[in-house]
């Protein structure tokens, strides 16, 4: 019994260590399509003066640069389609209509200024819709 306890931990633990490699692989590799044509670019230029006389090499330029830099866009997307946490936590996120207000800041007294200090009152709301206060 133990040892099949501890068996499948060990398979639990491989599995995780896949996908985690999985998931850097994935990252490196989009990291590299990603800067691979700005660096191209830029060593051609370097060494090839025609390159850089070339009627449409800023054009080029920029349009590499933007996929170099966005390659940082990428890795939130990669990280909540491999991870199965992230998925599991990301559903639990109420929806829009399930909250009413959250750290909002709405004026009392209908935004009107306090006499005596000059400024406006304020309160915080939080809270959601068909939930009472104990629950939050």
């Amino acid at each position: 019994m133990c040892a099949r306890v501890a068996s499948q931990h060990m398979q639990l633990e491989i599995r995780r260590k896949r996908r985690t490699n999985r998931m850097l692989v994935a990252m490196v590799t989009i990291f590299i399509v990603c800067w691979l044509p700005l660096n191209l670019l830029l060593m051609t230029s370097e060494s090839s003066d025609v390159v850089m006389k070339w009627k449409y090499f800023l054009f080029t330029f920029l349009i590499t640069h933007v996929i170099a830099m966005s390659s940082v866009i990428y890795n939130p997307f990669l990280y909540a389609w491999m991870n199965e946490n992230f998925k599991k936590e990301f559903q639990q996120v109420p929806q829009n209509d399930d909250i009413v207000c959250r750290n909002h800041r709405v004026p009392l007294l209908d935004d009107v200024d306090m006499a005596s200090t000059g400024t406006k009152a304020y309160y915080t709301l939080c809270f959601k819709k068909r939930a009472n206060f104990g629950d939050l």
